[in-house]
């Protein structure tokens, strides 16, 4: 059985203590674009995501949102360039998908009849993009990272759309980059989770491969003995999922789904229910409404359809003819043109008003969700209709002896499609709405593959050595000789500190809270795209610059806390990193850097977290603690402490988890941890009692390890 503890040093290598290193060095240009592969490889699935899990291979039906060619063109310039840059063969694939997304924009067009490509069938190019889809999503898996600029970029701009499509917002980010482009909201998030549950399966595995043989290299059975105890101690989490999935599949049927195919099938073609004695069959056709009293076998998807091929007649015929109408009453007026077909749509999808709903009523919230995603895809049909209509209008000269007629033209194309793209996109929303269970599911997958991480890690390094070290340890370094990285010094310096320039330093930046005697107010945003969510919470956005090279006499400075608070001095030297609590942060001298950290590998996951907050030497670091601290390598500090106790540490620290391994106490309990080694590794922890959580914080802090996602 190993006696080694396990630690967030070294995150994305996740090795031992024996094997700790120092942050790796910032990489170059090549290494750089290399490491964006996640991102180029997700533009090139983006057209998987917003259509729901794949095109289907061999259909003809299959939806067709491709890139626009310019913007196919764009991606495939992307891919060479990365592919040159990098000399990273993995891009190869990426670029093979994106020829394809460019062979499907241009189908269509003259450009490809001499290939005879105009006339090939959808199900060719369909089944060549899920080939490739797959295997560059396979490429995503092999580098599995939620870090790159590019990939959260791409991530963060899908989900915007969401948001804005759900809003009824008629506009998208990445709109200009598709043909008829409409993320289904279910769809995107379907894909997402599923592909953060592999990603975070894959990061968990790689990165604690060298861990776990070397495990097995001492004791065999020693990670068979740590599944079943983690089995033992997870078992509650099954249990909870079991319960929702089954609550869902109880409550989803007669709660939702029933009353909203009842409420689609009596609708009429004016939108209205109408409420029929007789149940009508679905083979009468699209035109004939049925009861209330809807059959188990007809689905939201079935409904949804009908009952837009019911509406979408009369609101064509009407809006056809309403808008012609003005158009010869305008004359050749473009602008009053543009205004009646604007004028003459409805605002939502007809029948889709929402209900007034009761405190407890959730069936009815839900409902209203599902009425809002619909006229959500049918604003978005309407927009693109008037942007056909907008842009067909530039193109006529108003001038012309046949413009009237002209615009007319133009308006009846744009309507004809519209009709199509109407039904289209909600029969697209009908299906997401089929995948929401899924959906549900996917994310319940999600929250057991992270708890199940949680707690093997913590049974993994539950059986350590607990012994205090003794005076004979703590003084020459390692024990294998090696120099290790630059280590610097961690002082107290008490409830007051004076900053002087002699120190070597000119510019700090001071949180505003902390700022004493002979400060001149300069507000400054250091690092602005570093951790803006996490320095905005814990109020450390916006800082105070102190500048001591400025020019106004001043050449020193206090920095003050209220006590018993005490600030802690750390003097990090260059490529020194220590992980930190963002909301102890005093000030750093503006040779420091920010950071971020996403790990998976068992050091970091007894934490019960995913992402950490580093700041980055060299330069020198001020910390606040609540109350006396520990700081450095005192001997206090290989105490055994509460873990909520620890405000910062070196990243090559390691330290071993002391907690009661039963079921409640592994869910509910907080948890002590202890510095494996003291030589040379420093930390930080607040004596104040306030840190330490109770009964109240125990089910917070499961709620935050077990129940979110990261």
């Amino acid at each position: 059985m190993p006696s080694e503890a396990l630690a967030p040093e070294a995150f994305a290598t996740g090795k031992s203590q024996s094997d700790a290193v120092p942050a790796p060095k910032k990489s170059g240009l090549r290494d750089v674009i290399s490491g964006q592969l996640t991102g180029v490889a997700l533009l090139t699935l983006l057209p998987f995501i917003i259509n729901g899990y794949l095109f289907s291979p061999f259909a003809e039906t299959a939806t067709h949102a491709v890139y626009l060619p310019q913007a196919a063109i764009a991606l495939i310039g992307l891919c060479l360039i990365t592919l040159a840059v990098s000399r990273d063969y993995r891009f190869v694939m990426c670029l093979f998908s994106s020829v394809i997304l460019f062979g499907m924009a241009e189908k269509n067009t003259e450009m490809f009849d001499i290939a005879q490509i105009r006339d090939a069938p959808w199900y060719i190019f369909n089944t060549l993009y899920t080939f490739t889809g797959a295997l560059t999503f396979v490429v995503i898996l092999r580098k599995p990272t939620l870090s790159t600029w590019l990939f959260r970029l791409v991530v963060v701009l899908l989900l915007a759309d969401v948001a804005l499509s759900i809003a009824g917002i008629e506009f998208a980010f990445l709109g200009p980059l598709f043909l008829a482009y409409f993320p289904s909201q279910v769809s995107v998030l379907l894909c997402l989770t599923i592909l953060a549950i592999l990603r975070m399966i894959a990061k968990f595995y790689l990165e604690n491969a060298e861990t776990r043989a070397k495990v097995r290299r001492t004791d065999p059975r020693y990670m068979r003995r740590v599944r079943v105890s983690t089995l033992k101690l997870w078992w509650p989490m099954l249990v909870i999922f079991g319960v929702f999935t089954l609550a869902y599949h109880l409550m989803s049927e007669p709660l939702v789904s029933r009353p909203l195919v009842t409420h689609l099938d009596t609708l009429d073609a004016s939108g209205k229910p109408v409420h029929k004695t007789a149940l009508v069959p679905e083979s009468a056709g699209p035109d004939v409404i049925v009861d209330a009293q809807a059959p188990p076998e007809r689905t939201v998807e079935i409904a949804a359809q009908e009952a837009v091929a019911r509406i979408n007649v009369k609101l064509q015929a009407e809006f056809k003819t309403k808008v012609t109408k003005q158009i010869d009453a305008a004359g050749a007026n473009k602008a009053k043109a543009m205004a009646a077909a604007e004028g003459a749509l409805p605002e939502r999808f007809p029948g889709t008003e929402p209900s007034r709903c009761g405190f407890l009523d959730f069936g009815c919230y839900i409902q209203n969700g599902i009425k809002s995603m619909i006229t959500s895809a049918y604003r978005s049909s309407r927009a693109s209709m008037l942007a056909e209509f907008q842009g067909k209008l530039d193109e006529i000269d108003e001038t012309a002896a046949n413009a009237e007629q002209q615009i007319i033209d133009a308006f009846t194309g744009a309507a004809d499609n519209f009709s199509g793209f109407t039904q289209q996109r909600i029969g697209e929303t009908a299906t997401g709405l089929r995948l929401a269970g899924w959906a549900a599911l996917c994310y319940s997958l999600l929250i057991l593959v992270k708890s199940y991480m949680i707690v093997f890690a913590r049974v993994f390094c539950a059986r350590v050595a607990t012994a205090l070290a003794t005076p004979d340890e703590d003084e020459t370094g390692p024990e294998d000789g090696r120099s290790g990285p630059p280590v610097g010094a961690m002082t107290a310096r008490g409830s007051q500190h004076r900053l002087d320039r002699a120190d070597g330093f000119d510019r700090y930046y001071v949180n505003f809270r902390a700022c004493g005697n002979n400060v001149v107010d300069r507000r400054r945003v250091p690092q602005p795209l570093r951790l803006i969510f996490r320095r905005l919470r814990a109020r450390n956005y916006a800082m105070c610059l102190v500048d001591f090279g400025a020019g106004d006499g001043i050449t020193s400075c206090d920095i003050i806390v209220d006590p018993p608070s005490e600030i802690v001095q750390w003097d990090l030297k260059d490529g020194d990193e220590a992980f930190i609590d963002m909301s102890a942060l005093v000030g750093f001298t503006d040779t420091c850097r920010l950071s971020r950290c996403f790990s998976l590998s068992l050091g970091a996951l007894i934490f019960g977290r995913l992402i950490y907050h580093s700041i980055q030497g060299p330069g020198r670091v001020f910390l606040r603690t609540k109350s006396a601290p520990l700081a450095g390598t005192d001997p206090g500090t290989s105490n055994i402490m509460r873990a909520s106790s620890l405000v910062a540490w070196r990243r090559d620290t390691e330290f071993n988890v002391i907690s009661s391994l039963t079921v409640g106490d592994t869910f509910f309990s907080g948890y002590s941890v202890r510095k494996a080694d003291p030589r040379d590794h420093v930390v930080l922890y607040d004596t104040s009692q306030s840190r330490r959580s109770g009964a109240s914080g125990g089910i917070l802090r499961m709620t935050r390890a077990f129940l979110l996602p990261f």
